[in-house]
């Protein structure tokens, strides 16, 4: 059964996806499922409006939203963690503390001036709340492990507030310690009120955190699961055949 409903997506349709229709619960994690080819991706990148849409509308709370651009996603509290962290969600150059704050900085200015000793305490927390391991927040994104330029990444929606997060393949090339602890930010992340859609290539990692699993095939959705953990095979054959 759905939660109080938080996000409604209707017929987004473009040169890839055909008329997806479908809903987000509040403090819901929703899984996109499909082969390579399938839509995952793009349907994420079309809800952060890196992908335009040739028709769709987008509500959030009930209300209609206009994305047409990341910056306006942003804006309406949405953040995506992209599936290449190296190229598309981080400056490996930049420290850990200008990653995080890169969306945020409005929030902690006065006019032209920067608040830096607020920036850093809400770095700080984060840190500590997603247990980033770095010396100080000031060294490279470029010396942390995969895993936690990964919770970098996360950090800078967490520091923003945004409320839908949009995961794309989260635990690629994490070592198995790291997506464990990946999972449970997840995990509190939307126990503390926030949505994810999560796009995922990995079987377990469905069956792990999503509530329900959408089937995705040739840019349609063709199946939805509403108990995942119950419907590996079939979650599996739905994937291959459409």
């Amino acid at each position: 059964m759905l939660k109080e409903e938080f996000i409604k997506i209707e017929n987004f349709s473009n040169n890839k996806l055909k008329n997806i229709d479908f809903s987000v619960g509040k403090g819901e994690i929703l899984g996109l499922y499909g082969l390579v080819g399938s839509g995952r991706t793009e349907l994420l990148r079309a809800i952060y409006g890196a992908d335009q849409l040739a028709s769709g509308n987008f509500y959030m709370n009930g209300q209609k939203k206009k994305i047409k651009s990341p910056s306006d996603a942003v804006d309406i509290g949405i953040g995506l963690v992209p599936e290449n962290r190296k190229t598309e969600g981080a400056n490996l150059d930049l420290s850990i503390l200008d990653n995080a704050m890169l969306s945020s900085l409005s929030s902690y200015s006065k006019g032209s001036f920067m608040k830096p000793s607020m920036m850093k305490q809400a770095m700080l927390d984060v840190m500590k709340k997603l247990n980033i391991k770095a010396h100080n927040m000031h060294v490279p994104m470029s010396t942390l492990s995969g895993g936690n330029q990964q919770k970098v990444i996360i950090a800078k929606w967490l520091v923003h507030k945004s409320k839908l997060l949009l995961f794309d393949e989260p635990t690629q090339g994490i070592d198995i310690g790291a997506k464990d602890e990946i999972y449970s930010i997840m995990k509190e992340i939307v126990n503390e009120g926030s949505s994810i859609i999560v796009a995922t290539s990995e079987i377990d990692e469905l069956l792990a955190i999503c509530d329900r699993v959408l089937i995705l095939f040739e840019g349609e959705i063709i199946k939805e699961f509403s108990r995942p953990s119950e419907s590996k095979n079939d979650i599996m054959n739905s994937a291959v055949s459409g």
